[in-house]
C-alpha cells in the first residue's frame, strides 16, 4: 500500500474526527444562544422600561465566556490532533523508504499550527487558527447585538428579539462553526505532516496535491489534483472552507521500497469505487456522464455553458481558473481559450 493510499484513507478519519470536534463546538454554541435567550426572557418589562443597558452588559459578559471556551476547545483539539498526526505521517512516510527519518519535536508541530495561515478566501489574506476564531467571535457578537438593536427599533417584543436570535443559532451560525473546525482540523493535519517532510525532504521530490475524486470538490482542488510542488512551497491545504484536500509526499525513486503501485477512492456516477492511485480528478470528471458533469458544474456561474466547454470544447480542468484559485467568468474563458470555445459551439 502506497502513502498516498495510507494518507488519503487517513483523510476519512481526519474527516470524523472533524465532525466530533464540530459537534462539541456547536454544544457550546447552543449554550450561548440559551444563555442569550433566557436572559432576553428573563424580564418582559425591561424592554419597555428602554433599560437595555444592563441586558447588553450581560449578554456581552456571555459571549466574552463562551465564545473564549469555544475558542479554548476547538485550538486544544487541533493541537492534539496535529500531535497525533504528526506520529501517523512519520509511520506513514517510514513505511515507503529504508531510511531512518527525523521525528519533529511535538513542540514544533504545535507551533506551526498555531501561527499557520489558512489561505480559505480567495484573494483575502490567509487567517491563522486564533484569528479565525476571533474573527467569529466579533462577529457573531455584532450581530446578535443588531438583532437585539433592530428588534427594538421595530417594536419587536422580547420573545421575538429571542426567537431571531435562535434562528441565527439553529441556520446560520451552526453552519459557520462547523466549517470553521473542519478547516481547522486539515489546517492542523496539513502543518502537522508539513514539518514532517520538511524534516525529511532529503529523500522527498515534493509533494503532491491529493483532490477529492467526487461531485463535492471544488474547482480549485480539481485543478491542482496532482500538481507536484516543492516541499515547504506552493499552496497548502485547506483552500478554501471545508477543504478536504491534503498534500502527499513524493519519494525519490532511489529511497523507495515500495513498488508504486495504490488505490485511492471515488464516488462518481456509478457508485463509490477504488481506482488507481494515479487517477487524477480531471480525468475522473472527464470519464463521467454529461448529467453528472453538468450537475458538477452547475454549481458555479454559467455552469451548463461551462460544463460545455469542459466537454465538447476539451479544456482541462485547471484552465477553468487562474493561479490564485479564482474561478474565470465565461466571458474571460472565451477571451483565454477562443479554440476550446468555438469547438463547444456555445453560440456567444
Amino acid at each position: 500500500m502506497t502513502i498516498e493510499n495510507v494518507l488519503t484513507r487517513r483523510q476519512v478519519f481526519n474527516q470524523r474526527f472533524a465532525g466530533g470536534e464540530a459537534i462539541a463546538a456547536e454544544n457550546i454554541l447552543k449554550r450561548i444562544y440559551a444563555r442569550i435567550n433566557e436572559r432576553l426572557l428573563r424580564d418582559p418589562t425591561e424592554f419597555q422600561q428602554l433599560n437595555m443597558t444592563r441586558i447588553r452588559n450581560d449578554i456581552n459578559n456571555i459571549l466574552a465566556i463562551d465564545l473564549e471556551d469555544m475558542k479554548e476547545v476547538i485550538v486544544d483539539g487541533a493541537l492534539d490532533f496535529a500531535e497525533a498526526e504528526g506520529q501517523f505521517m512519520y509511520t506513514a512516510l517510514s513505511s515507503e523508504t529504508s531510511v531512518i527519518l527525523a521525528l519533529p519535536a511535538i513542540e514544533q508541530i504545535k507551533q506551526a499550527v498555531v501561527q499557520a495561515g489558512m489561505d480559505v478566501v480567495v484573494g483575502t489574506g490567509t487567517l491563522t487558527i486564533n484569528e479565525a476564531l476571533d474573527k467569529f467571535a466579533v462577529n457573531k457578537g455584532v450581530e446578535i447585538r443588531a438583532a437585539i438593536n433592530d428588534g427594538i427599533l421595530t417594536g419587536q417584543t422580547n420573545q421575538q428579539i429571542a426567537a431571531q436570535i435562535k434562528d441565527y443559532g439553529d441556520n446560520l451560525h451552526k453552519g459557520q462553526i462547523n466549517a470553521l473546525v473542519r478547516t481547522s482540523i486539515n489546517n492542523a493535519s496539513t502543518q502537522a505532516r508539513r514539518i514532517v517532510t520538511e524534516e525529511n525532504q532529503s529523500i522527498l521530490k515534493g509533494d503532491e496535491w491529493v483532490a477529492t475524486l467526487d461531485s463535492r470538490t471544488t474547482l480549485i482542488c480539481g485543478g491542482r489534483d496532482g500538481n507536484i510542488y516543492p516541499i515547504n512551497s506552493g499552496p497548502f491545504p485547506p483552500a478554501h472552507w471545508n477543504c478536504r484536500s491534503l498534500r502527499v509526499p513524493v519519494v525519490k525513486d532511489e529511497f523507495r521500497i515500495d513498488d508504486g503501485l495504490g488505490r485511492r477512492p471515488e464516488v462518481g456516477a456509478d457508485g463509490p469505487k477504488a481506482v488507481s492511485s494515479k487517477r487524477t480528478f480531471d480525468t475522473f470528471l472527464r470519464d463521467q456522464p454529461a448529467d453528472f458533469q453538468d450537475e458538477y458544474f452547475s454549481q458555479f456561474p454559467d455552469g451548463l455553458a461551462k460544463a460545455a466547454l469542459y466537454r465538447r470544447g476539451k479544456l482541462p480542468i485547471q484552465r477553468f481558473r487562474d493561479e490564485t484559485g479564482r474561478n474565470y467568468t465565461l466571458a474571460q474563458l472565451k477571451a483565454l481559450e477562443p479554440i476550446a470555445f468555438n469547438k463547444a459551439n456555445l453560440g456567444i
